[in-house]
């Protein structure tokens, strides 16, 4: 059996290796080593040439129409931004915005929407928030997409929810024209059930309030009716007495609540 280190040779092998060959050795990965450290501890020591090497086989896949292979494809490229250096996915930040601009047509998969979040710089998102915006094709999928997998905050891990509050939440930041007003709706459904149903010091909770408060502030919120808006005011107040009542640190802290509360009134 390859090993770890074999395996992710191969998958960023853009000069000797198929994309065929590339995407099997993805899925290998996936499947079989992909909590494990030994896989970790590569991706974390990527450098700018293996994210190249990502990008350049995520760019090929999407000309092949398979839907399967642009998955798996993208669900590894979602993990390897995930452990990679955030300097190190800025060093060829050109690469990643031409991917960003292709993305919009995909976006209603899963693990495009993921790996797209993350390969959105965490410190300044602009130019990556600008590139989706200019999308040539499918930019009304692509706020779609984001809050697709933001509806599976109950089964996505921390790290991926946050990377997906922290893109929602800049782009309502921005009023950004992606948002579309029924898309905005669903997003508040999902917050409103996730803000209910979270335990309360699930981690996850600190990106459902982020995504609480952009919507409530956003424009979009008096021009959906304030949508919902006695439930969501009544969810922020029991989460609130919740976390008042605990002795202990939870994700979200009380003047946050607090604001959004104010937002709603």
């Amino acid at each position: 059996m390859a090993t770890v280190a074999a395996l992710w040779g191969e998958a960023v092998d853009c000069v000797t290796r198929s994309l065929a060959h590339r995407i099997g050795a993805a899925r290998q990965l996936l499947d079989t080593h992909s909590n494990d450290a030994p896989l970790r501890q590569l991706l974390s020591a990527g450098t700018s040439r293996h994210l190249r090497s990502l990008l350049t086989t995520a760019s090929e896949v999407l000309e092949t129409d398979d839907e399967a292979s642009v998955s798996t494809w993208y669900f590894f490229l979602a993990t390897a931004a995930r452990y990679m250096e955030p300097a190190t996915r800025l060093e060829d930040e050109n690469a990643v915005l031409r991917l960003l601009r292709r993305l919009g047509p995909f976006m209603t998969l899963l693990p495009v929407a993921l790996a797209a979040v993350w390969l959105v710089p965490p410190s300044d998102a602009t130019r990556a928030y600008e590139a989706l915006e200019a999308s040539p094709a499918g930019r009304e999928y692509i706020w779609e997409g984001i809050v697709r997998a933001f509806n599976q905050c109950g089964n996505l891990p921390a790290p991926d929810v946050a990377a997906l509050g922290a893109v929602m939440g800049g782009l309502l930041g921005r009023d950004s024209a992606l948002v579309y007003l029924n898309d905005f709706r669903v997003c508040l459904d999902i917050v409103l059930r996730e803000a209910t149903d979270l335990d309360l010091d699930d981690p996850r909770r600190a990106a459902v309030a982020l995504v609480f408060e952009r919507c409530v502030a956003s424009s979009l919120y008096l021009e959906s009716d304030r949508y919902r808006g006695a439930d969501l005011l009544a969810a922020v107040v029991q989460w609130y007495d919740a976390v008042v009542k605990v002795d202990a640190t939870t994700p979200v802290a009380p003047v946050t609540l607090l604001h959004i509360r104010v937002l709603l009134s």
